[in-house]
């Protein structure tokens, strides 16, 4: 596979083409890895891994408040950074007390959260892109419309082929 990056992870060798963003993730303490020396950069995110993602970009406090999710125990890697997101609007749940730490996201919930995330930093929302380009644009569900036009305008998704969604 070739020599490891600049980052002790058996899984990332200079030769991936994101050896420098898994690089800086961990040097800046954004990402850590999911254990015994694996950085795991095939497997999908899920909700409980952007939560503690954006967690740590914003400093990783100790949190007082608590979860309001009956999947989310006190005692999980991603407790905090649950409670954290949910707290501030970033992510929410699906209802009814679920948010579903393992679900993979999807790119409508990662662009929703990105942007709950960015205007909850102050950051601009204001960039728009132009979903029609692509052939899947009518199957975006109208809870994510807003922030998929501002992922595209922003750069952040940019699809795949000719489809967007997947």
């Amino acid at each position: 596979i070739g020599e490891k990056s600049g980052v002790d992870f058996s899984d990332v060798s200079d030769f991936d083409w994101y050896s420098e963003a898994v690089k800086f993730v961990s040097e800046n303490g954004i990402m850590n890895g999911t254990g015994n020396n694996k950085f795991s950069p095939a497997t999908n995110l899920t909700r409980a891994m952007i939560a503690q993602v954006l967690f740590n970009m914003d400093g990783a406090q100790k949190v007082s408040e608590v979860s309001n999710f009956s999947d989310v125990n006190s005692g999980s890697w991603y407790y905090d950074s649950v409670v954290w997101a949910s707290s501030i609007g970033v992510i929410n749940g699906y209802g009814n007390g679920i948010f579903a730490p393992d679900d993979s996201l999807t790119r409508e919930q990662m662009a929703l959260i990105l942007f709950n995330y960015a205007k909850n930093e102050g950051y601009s929302t204001l960039l728009t892109g132009d979903l029609s380009q692509f052939n899947d644009y009518g199957k975006i569900s109208e809870w994510a419309n807003e922030a998929m036009i501002w992922a595209v305008g922003s750069g952040l998704i940019s699809g795949k082929g000719n489809g967007l969604l997947d």
